[in-house]
């Protein structure tokens, strides 16, 4: 995922996870064609409009951890988030994900490897484990 280069969230997230307290963000899918860079804005992207679409408030159980060879800190959210497709879907390409703070604030966006097409009721949309590296020079990258 690449996250957004804003000092103060990351602070605030460090804080979150080390109080233990929960972290009220919410997971959303964007339909550009568009790679997410560290200044990227929540205007950057179109989020998606299929039938029954709507972003999930689902990360609350963030896991902080210490990459080993980086030493960046992990905030690692492994719950599985699915979006399932409605009725009569408008046909869109689903290019990536962001992460919102509660205040609506772009905290990161990330690019899926294969874009997904959406065409069919009922489709299923799923992201598995999200994770944010926070560093003294963050890396931005899949």
């Amino acid at each position: 995922m690449e996250w957004v280069n804003n000092f103060s969230l990351r602070q605030s997230i460090r804080l979150a996870v080390a109080s233990r307290l929960p972290l009220a963000a919410e997971v959303g899918l964007f339909i550009n064609d568009y790679q997410p860079i560290p200044t990227t804005l929540i205007a950057d992207l179109t989020v998606a409009t299929f039938t029954d679409y709507a972003n999930i408030a689902s990360v609350a159980d963030a896991i902080e951890g210490t990459d080993p060879a980086t030493l960046d800190e992990l905030v690692i959210f492994p719950s599985v988030l699915v979006w399932t497709v409605g009725a009569a879907p408008t046909p869109q390409t689903v290019f990536g994900y962001f992460l919102l703070s509660e205040t609506g604030i772009l905290i990161g966006a990330g690019r899926l490897a294969t874009p997904i097409d959406i065409s069919a009721a009922g489709q299923i949309v799923e992201l598995e484990t999200l994770e944010l590296r926070i560093g003294q020079n963050p890396t931005f990258g899949d």
